[in-house]
Order: C-alpha cells, then structure tokens, then sequence
C-alpha cells in the first residue's frame, strides 16, 4: 500500500557543497549505493539521513533528506523507471517501511507498507529496473513492484526460516527460470 507525501514528517534538505560531505562516524552510515542509471551519483544512509553525493565534484553533498520520526535507515537502492525516465532512491529502516525518494523533483513519491519489522536491505532486479527485493527482521523476502506499489511476492512463511533476513543475493540464472525473463 502506497501513501502520498500529504502530512508525511519526511524533509529535503539542499546542502551544495558541503566541505565535509561524508560522515566520519561509522555508525551513522549503514549502507552505499552507486546509481547505475547515473554512475557520477552515489548515496549513503544511516541513522535518520539520507545523502547523495557527486562523485567527480570533489565527493560533493548534492540533497539530504531527513526523516524526523523515530526512523533509522538500514538500506538504500537506486531504481528506474523507463516509461517515465524516473530514477528513484528507494530506502528502508527501522519502522519497516519502504520510501521511494524521486531526487529530481526532491520529493518523498511513495511509501510501502508490508514489513513489520526492520529493512536490512534492498536489492534492485538486474534486468527488471522497476522491481525490487526487501529483506527484514520479520524473516521475509518481498518483491516488490516500483511503479504501481504492489508487494508482487512474499519468500518466507510458517514454515520457512526462523530467522531475520540481513541480505540479498540474486542469481539472474536461477531467477530467469521462476519469473520467466
């Protein structure tokens, strides 16, 4: 299920050219992602930040988003729609919910609910750019559609693992055979 930004408590902050653009606290970055779609771009999340940074501009600070409730980001991805020539950044965290950031227009697009617990990471399709993997604490994996905000898949269940799911690895052989691609 998707919300609107309407009565969200997610801010943009614009900070261009901040001198000192990486955290030096390594707990304050859980996670790194290069945008492929762009590879001059990459972001970084952890605690209740979100930053992307231009890489040939000196390591420069371009956006930071902040949420200002109880969220802490574990995870962040770039994603892309071709239809619209979107490029999203899609991150979760604590409150187990997904939100995709479009950092052109700097605006929080949509927020999946489905997790109910932690995000530990998420994972791009490799060949689908629109569809995305979620792993959480509530010892599942869902595949997850970009562009209408429909969780496609659930991996998990009472009779499936015990334990938090922390990462994903996808094999596009393997894969090929079960979604047809």
């Amino acid at each position: 299920m998707a919300r609107s930004r309407e009565g969200q408590n997610f801010v943009y902050l614009e900070k261009v050219r901040d001198p000192t653009p990486i955290p030096n606290k390594t707990s304050e970055l859980d996670d790194i992602c290069f945008n492929p779609f762009d590879p001059r771009y990459f972001a970084i999340c952890g605690y209740k930040r979100v930053s992307i940074y231009d890489s040939q501009e000196s390591l420069c600070l371009v956006q930071s988003y902040v949420d200002q409730n109880e969220d802490e980001f574990y995870a962040c991805a770039w994603a892309y729609d071709e239809g619209s020539k979107t490029t999203w950044l899609v991150v979760g965290g604590k409150d187990g919910i997904i939100k995709v950031l479009n950092p052109r227009s700097t605006l929080l697009e949509k927020e999946l609910f489905s997790h109910g617990r932690d995000i530990y990471a998420l994972r791009l399709h490799p060949v689908r750019f629109t569809l995305l993997f979620s792993a959480s604490v509530d010892t599942t994996i869902r595949l997850w559609n970009l562009r209408s905000s429909v969780c496609i898949a659930i991996f998990g269940g009472h009779l499936g693992h015990e334990q938090s799911v922390v990462d994903i690895v996808i094999n596009l052989s393997l894969l090929s055979t079960y979604l047809n691609i």
